[in-house]
């Protein structure tokens, strides 16, 4: 940050206003991909986010580099928060935890191995604008990536060619049908039992079948498209972008949220602090050596994902057996442990470069 002559301070702003881009990012996910379907909402924010990196790496003013981080943040927010819907399409129940914590680990990896290359092509090439257009065609190529393989899966969303969902051809997809014979899209917010639950909104509708040799048709048919429509009406933008929050009337999900909001932050705030404890004199590190630290995070990562996702999923399992019905909430206290470590760990990371242990 010598070259646009801002304080260590400043520069850590750069990191703490695009997490907060990332989140209010996740805002419009919900409105935008009910309104626009999944496809062209994580185009439309991979675009942005690409966008963003190219415009950091042309930035010749402080202002101009954060503006494009937090408008770049408020795309990659967008494409962030539809990782566990798409999770959730793909997975069934008995392997959610598995498929989160891949997932997870996939984000957090990014968190240390980006900082890492980062470290390394600044000290190799002696600017910090390289790993921004690296980065940026990284991001190109997922956005091409997602442009041929990724086909709507909202099933709300009808694009041309395909028949109304209450006129399925199939006479086995009537009132009768069986459920995986059937659409359905809903929004759970807290299991109540095993016969109810509060919802926000559930729909099932009859799903036309696909016949074996017309999946190339159907993933053409549901990839390259402009126009379409919707088969059930959409509710208002501003009430779908705070239906998620209605989430947080749930115990169980406060919990997690907070738990999983402390683990982040506290790990961007250390990372953020070592940075510049160690590239002041009298250590003068250079960039590189410094984030060699973020390895150490990889290792709880790894721990964390070999772990936590396959209990969960047993945990989760064991009390389906028991009790008749399936509860999420019965893993939460694999959330236990990280409840103790992470402040203890944050209090003894504190306590030692206070103390010079470093």
């Amino acid at each position: 940050m010598y070259e646009l002559h801002v304080s260590a301070a400043q520069a850590s702003q750069l990191a703490s206003w695009a997490v907060l881009a990332l989140g209010f990012g996740n805002i419009w996910a919900v409105p935008a991909v009910a309104s626009f379907g999944a496809r062209y909402t994580m185009i439309f924010g991979l675009a942005i986010f690409t966008g963003g990196f190219f415009w950091q790496a042309a930035s010749e003013s402080y202002d101009s580099l954060l503006a494009a981080r937090i408008i770049g943040g408020l795309g990659g927010g967008v494409v962030e928060s539809m990782g566990p819907m798409i999770v959730v399409i793909l997975f069934p129940p008995e392997y959610l935890g598995r498929a989160m914590s891949v997932y997870t680990w996939s984000l957090g990896a990014g968190t240390v191995f980006g900082p890492l290359f980062s470290g390394y092509l600044i000290e190799g090439l002696g600017s910090w604008r390289f790993p921004q257009y690296l980065f940026g065609i990284m991001s190109a190529l997922n956005m091409v990536g997602s442009i041929l393989m990724f086909p709507e899966p909202i099933m709300n969303i009808r694009v041309r060619g395909e028949p109304p969902l209450f006129s399925a051809p199939d006479p086995s997809c009537g009132d009768e049908a069986p459920i995986s014979k059937r659409g359905r899209e809903t929004i759970r917010l807290e299991n109540l039992g095993p016969e109810r639950s509060v919802q926000d909104e559930q729909r099932e509708f009859a799903a036309p079948p696909v016949p074996p040799g017309s999946w190339t048709n159907l993933w053409t048919m549901r990839s390259f498209f402009l126009r379409f429509t919707h088969h059930h009406p959409v509710s208002g933008w501003l009430s779908m972008a705070m239906a998620p929050y209605r989430m947080l009337a749930v115990p169980a999900v406060v919990l997690t949220v907070l738990l999983f909001g402390v683990s982040i932050s506290t790990n961007i705030a250390t990372s953020i602090l070592v940075s510049l404890i160690f590239s002041k004199p009298p250590m003068l590190w250079s960039t590189d050596l410094v984030e060699l630290f973020n390895l150490f995070v990889l290792g709880g990562l790894c721990a964390g994902f070999l772990i936590g996702g396959l209990l969960s999923d047993k945990m989760i399992a064991s009390y389906t057996r028991r009790k008749g019905y399936h509860k999420p909430e019965s893993a939460l206290p694999l959330l236990l442990p990280l409840g103790i470590v992470i402040p203890l760990s944050t209090v003894l990371t504190g306590y030692g470069l206070a103390n010079g242990w470093h």
